[in-house]
Formats: C-alpha cells, structure tokens, sequence
C-alpha cells in the first residue's frame, strides 16, 4: 500500500489503520512529513501572495509616504511619529519605527506584511513569522539606497519566500511530530483500558494516521478562510475519539488457559 492509499484509508477507515500498526516507523515518519506538508499549502498560497503584494504597496507607500528612514543595529529609524498602515487586495503593509506595533498586533490581520522597529514581519492566517534585518542583509540600508536598489528587490523575494516557507515547514513539522508523540502516550493508556497489548511503537505509529482526518479538515478550512472556534480542542478531541475506534480494531489477545497440576 502506497502513502496516498494510506491516506485515503486514513480518512475513513479505523481498521485499516489498526493494520498498519506493523508498519516500520520509517515509513511512517515519511507519511507525518507529507500531512505537514499538506496542511501548508494554503498558508505557501496566501504566504506567497502577501509577499509579492506586499512588495507592490512597500514600493508605492516608502517612495511616497516616508521622507527619510534608515536600519541599522537591526533597528528601523525614520521621521515618523507613528505608524503608517496602508492596505491592498486584502493585504495590510506597516511600516512603524516608533515600536508601537508588536506581533501581537500584526496578528490581528489576516495578511500582512511590513516593517516593524526590529525585524521584518510577514502575517498569513493571523500568524506572524519575523527576521531580522541582519539575517536579510538590510542593515546599513537607506532611503537612497533603497530607491535605487528597488527595481532588483525582486531578487529578494526568490530569497524571502524560500525561506519563510522552509521555516514553516520546519516548524510545522516539528509541532506534528510533538502532537503525535503525545497522542501515543494517551493512546497506550486508552489500550491499557480497553484490554490490548500495544507497544508505543504501535500507538505511534497508529496516532499518526489517526491524525489525517482533522489535518486535512484544517486544511480545508485554510484553504477557504474559515476560523474554528476552539480549533485545537476540536482537533484533539475527534482525533482521540477515532483513535478509541483504532485501538478497538485491535484483537484482544487471548491469554493461555492455565491447566489442572
């Protein structure tokens, strides 16, 4: 059985997953890296939109709106006394050197992109990513020099979104594999209490694919723009309960009947 078939089982069907318990971890660490992987193609869509809109509004708002600004020490200086917010197809940009904006703040949009005192901000979903001015090479960086380094910008992009794109990755990736780790130490209890000898191997490896109908719900509902109330508990609370029907799945083990001495 191939990892999209896996898939496709792994979305309905609780014995076929009770199955795959016997599968080296191998495989299945490759399949965990496929669903993070898919639930950040509509966090890559609307990432890559920000940043190319967001390029458009910085290139109008800086040449038009901001006298002077410089960054240097991986801090933004400029003439402003407060922020200034423009906003564009659905995409917000900030450029604030008083501080007064934290990620807190840039959080509250749905698409984002801009300056901050520090660091460079990027906002998909209302979940900010920052770097610093350093690891984008911009200290030193001027008004003058960014007018007349403006029409190869473009460059820094093929740099940009790359690189916010792998960082997500790493990190989806890693909060999957943390997830999954935890719903196996639930899971070997959950098997305790429903009379089945598992190993963590097996609870692993059968949490993993228990995972696949809300990461590809939650996918969905990115996809679309939708926001979840309670997201996380719904998450949890659905995985855990086709995990019981997993687990379930499992025969008994019969144990040896003890003879007359």
């Amino acid at each position: 059985m191939n990892v999209f078939q896996q898939l496709f089982y792994s979305l309905y069907s609780p014995k076929v997953v009770a199955m795959l318990r016997f599968q080296g971890i191998g495989k299945t660490i490759l399949y965990v890296f496929l669903l993070a992987f898919l639930s950040l193609l509509p966090t890559i869509f609307f990432l890559t939109q920000t940043i190319v809109t967001g390029y458009e509004q910085a290139k109008t708002t800086l040449l038009t709106d901001v006298n002077e600004f410089t960054i240097n020490n991986d801090t933004l200086d400029s003439s402003l006394d407060e922020p200034l917010i423009t906003s564009k197809n659905q995409t917000t940009f900030i450029f604030d050197s008083t501080g007064s904006i934290t990620t807190e703040d840039t959080n509250g949009y749905n698409q984002a992109i801009g300056f901050l005192q520090n660091d460079l901000f990027i906002t998909t979903n209302h979940n900010t990513q920052t770097y610093s001015y350093s690891l984008l090479q911009m200290n030193g960086l001027t008004k003058e020099r960014f007018v007349t380094l403006f029409d190869q910008a473009k460059q820094l992009l093929t740099i940009l979104i790359p690189l916010a794109i792998g960082l997500l990755y790493v990190v989806t990736s890693s909060v999957k594999f943390i997830e999954i780790s935890l719903l196996a130490f639930i899971a070997l209890g959950m098997a305790k209490g429903l009379n089945r000898t598992l190993t963590y191997k097996h609870v692993w490896v059968m949490s993993a694919y228990s995972s696949t109908v809300m990461t590809i719900l939650f996918t969905l509902t990115d996809a679309l723009q939708i926001e979840v109330s309670y997201s996380l508990l719904v998450h949890w609370l659905v995985t855990l309960l086709f995990l019981v029907f997993v687990i379930k799945r499992v025969p008994i083990r019969k144990q040896a009947s003890k003879t007359n001495m």
